[in-house]
């Protein structure tokens, strides 16, 4: 589901620098780009040992470049995370994130439980679905992403250096080998298609050590044959690309994606951020999508987006009841005055044909209980949709109504947390008296956590 704040900007945190980006609306100008340094020893192998002093270099970066945007995407460093790709067998969508997380689980370090793991799909045939997964310890997350929300900054997207590079390095029929170079880290990672092979993290690389790496990339991906070497970032020199040329003895590109407003020379500082820039954010719950936003940031923006669908479904019940009321009320007092009109012209004039004024008269009071009978049975969608509201019990989160006044259906779409909180809102749901007839769909219950729902009203109008 794409998340409801869609402007943003990119933060991405390193050892060594704190880097902010924003791009314009149509994502061809660069708006912001600055960067300030992180103090040695703030950041240890990935790991942050000063949360408070990380909050205030980010007030500090924001403050003195003047940057007014409050929503973030964050871009952490590699090595505070676990990736792997990874084939599962074909399984119903539905029960693919519960297949993926069983797997998952034989290669973390530790309990599952203490990770945050987010997956997409990158790759499928009929046998299997490809799957990359990319995980980090909830502490290490909540500290990176504490520090932003103490900054009085809204983390929307969080991510890696691989995705960043996936991203910016898409191909859809070449394998390749991406490197990026910043101040004292290397990261290299593998490339097929949009699925990332293999990642890996160098600390403190000398040119030699960097060829070497990538060398010794190339001659095990027979499986993958590499037919193309990509480098980006800092303290590129030709003499380094010309080497690694000769000794990997495939082209070597430079990635260079041109963005109005940021110079050439500052391009490759800024790229990581830069690719996050051109990302579309999607909750952690996309199939297609990889994001480790905390789950109670992916709560927050899904109650935004149900309270923002409900304001529009009551402007647009609003929209439609009050002019068919006034309307009616408009018939309604018309007609009365009309049937008083014909009554007094018959009393006054002898000459009038009683007959057919009881006529007339008996078709216009008809008329008018008709009118009488539509004012009163108008309702307004959003009574409905407050009922619902009213029975939601705890555990069970509504992303989406769908109400029909013509069918008389109303649809109720969200996430459950177990089985039985599932029943229960099914059963709070049919004690609503308007509501004839609640229709949840056996598959619904065939997953005992995190069960996706779609529930059907007939309801009493």
């Amino acid at each position: 589901m794409p998340m409801y704040r869609k402007s943003f900007a990119s933060l991405s945190i390193s050892p060594h620098k704190l880097k902010v980006v924003k791009l314009s609306r149509d994502k061809k100008r660069c708006m912001v780009a600055a960067s300030i340094d992180v103090p040695d020893g703030l950041i240890v192998s990935g790991k942050l040992t000063d949360r408070k002093a990380l909050t205030n270099l980010i007030k500090t970066l924001w403050k003195s470049n003047s940057v007014n945007e409050k929503t973030v995407g964050l871009i952490l460093p590699e090595v505070t995370t676990f990736m792997k790709s990874f084939q599962v067998p074909m399984v119903e969508l539905d029960d693919l994130d519960e297949a993926v997380r069983w797997q998952v689980a034989e290669f973390l370090p530790t309990n599952h439980e203490d990770m945050v793991l987010d997956w997409k799909i990158v790759a499928k045939n009929e046998k299997a679905y490809e799957v990359l997964s990319l995980a980090i310890s909830k502490s290490s997350l909540s500290d990176y992403v504490g520090s932003v929300v103490d900054a009085g900054l809204l983390p929307l997207l969080v991510e890696t250096t691989s995705i960043s590079l996936e991203r910016i390095a898409e191909s859809a029929d070449v394998s390749k080998v991406v490197l990026y170079r910043s101040r004292g880290v290397a990261v290299v990672v593998t490339i097929a298609s949009k699925k990332v092979l293999s990642s890996s993290v160098v600390y403190e690389p000398t040119d030699e050590q960097l060829i070497n790496n990538v060398s010794q990339i190339l001659s095990r991906s027979s499986l993958s044959p590499v037919s193309r070497v990509a480098v980006c970032g800092n303290g590129l020199t030709q003499d380094f690309v010309n080497n690694l040329h000769a000794r990997v003895g495939v082209p070597v590109d430079l990635l260079h994606p041109k963005k109005e407003g940021l110079p050439d020379e500052k391009l490759q500082e800024y790229i990581i951020p830069l690719s996050q820039q051109e990302a579309d954010p999607e909750e952690p719950m996309s199939k297609y999508s990889i994001n480790l936003l905390p789950p109670e940031w992916v709560t927050r923006y899904r109650k935004e987006i149900r309270d923002l669908r409900l304001w529009t479904v009551s402007l647009i019940g609003s929209t439609v009841f009050w002019p068919c009321f006034l309307l009616m009320i408009g018939t309604y007092v018309y007609l009365s005055q009309r049937s008083a009109q014909l009554d007094a012209e018959s009393k006054e004039t002898s000459q009038i044909d009683l007959n057919a004024v009881s006529a007339e008269i008996n078709k216009i009071n008809a008329e008018v209980s008709k009118a009488n009978q539509a004012v009163s049975s108008l309702r307004s969608p959003s009574e409905f949709i407050n009922k619902a509201t009213a029975k939601l019990v705890s555990g069970v989160s509504v992303s989406s109504f769908n109400l029909n006044l013509e069918t008389k259906k109303m649809k109720i779409t969200g996430v459950a947390n177990s089985r039985g909180e599932l029943l229960a809102f099914k059963q709070s749901l049919e004690s609503e008296k308007s509501f004839l007839k609640v229709n949840l769909p056996i598959a619904s219950l065939l997953i005992e956590t995190n069960i996706p729902f779609e529930i059907e009203i007939d309801i009493k109008i």
